[in-house]
């Protein structure tokens, strides 16, 4: 690495954090494998993680395998009944609960996933209940087919202000999507997507949401990502979504790397400086070149 300026002294200044550990819990008791395509979505946008099959007879995680990962991506995909999200017995998850009050991240993605524990549309939440604490929503308005006239949701747009960067509008597999959810936000939630469709009834209304209760974070999908039409569209939304975790949680931790093997000669440096790193697990690189007083004289590199 050179610089453009003789007679000056510069720094090499690198910042290491790795991305976060992941768990996927497989809530889904349909037959085709709809968190598998989840799976490669998360795969193919780069990132690790670990599967846990509560459907097929694992049960729900308990509150000490959730604490091992920074976030939990909990998929029900398009089956409301039954879910380990509900105890598998409609009532509130103890473990995941407690996973979230110890500072946990939480993603959920599915239909009908509140039709499961409350039945149908609409429902109003209370403090003390888990929708209302942790999902940050108060009412349960409505559901797509159910309640709009037997139509069907055609798509989702990102709500203005929503926090995920890079976040696309999104269609189905098929015509109109069934059985997606219609919530309201509490105010200190935020909608992150809305439905949308030309006349269609419930456009408007929010069908994801964002709740950073500040111990704890929770995107809440009140629809199954998997069902969208194209796989680039899942890609580009697990990025945006989990990259927006990957950030919090970089900026409020300091992770630890084991088996770093980093040399910077000469350090401070003025005419060429030589860097040789070597992690052992994927981690996110930063490195800028800044001035003796501190000040970056160069844009940053980043390298995963």
């Amino acid at each position: 690495m050179k610089h453009l300026l003789t007679g000056f002294i510069f720094l090499l200044a690198i910042s290491l954090y790795a991305q976060p550990s992941i768990l996927l819990v497989d809530d889904s008791k349909d037959n085709f494998g709809n968190t598998a395509f989840l799976a490669l979505a998360l795969d193919s946008a780069g990132y690790a993680y670990t599967v846990f099959d509560a459907a097929g007879g694992s049960g729900s995680p308990t509150s000490e395998v959730l604490s091992q990962y920074d976030l939990v991506i909990w998929h029900t995909s398009t089956d409301g009944v039954g879910l380990h999200l509900w105890g598998a017995d409609d009532l509130d998850n103890g473990h995941l609960m407690t996973y979230l009050l110890d500072g946990g991240n939480l993603w959920l993605i599915g239909n009908d996933f509140l039709f499961d524990r409350y039945g149908a549309a609409p429902d109003t939440f209370q403090l003390g209940d888990f929708p209302h604490d942790y999902l940050g929503i108060d009412r349960y308005i409505a559901q797509a087919y159910g309640d709009d006239g037997g139509l069907g949701v055609p798509g989702v747009a990102p709500a203005p202000g929503q926090p995920a960067a890079g976040l696309i509008p999104l269609n189905w597999n098929f015509a109109t999507l069934w059985w997606a959810d219609a919530v309201s936000p509490l105010q200190t939630a935020a909608p992150v997507y809305l439905m949308t469709g030309d006349a269609y009834p419930l456009a408007g209304m929010p069908a994801a949401v964002w709740y950073n209760e500040g111990d704890f974070r929770v995107m809440s999908f009140f629809f199954d990502l998997v069902l969208v039409s194209d796989f680039q569209l899942a890609k580009q939304t697990v990025t945006s979504v989990v990259g927006l975790f990957e950030s919090l949680i970089s900026d409020t931790e300091s992770q630890v790397l084991p088996g770093i093997d980093l040399q910077i000669a000469p350090n401070p440096f003025a005419e060429s400086v030589k860097l040789s790193l070597s992690l052992e697990q994927k981690a996110t690189v930063s490195i800028q070149v800044v001035d003796l007083m501190g000040r970056k004289i160069a844009q940053p590199l980043m390298r995963t």
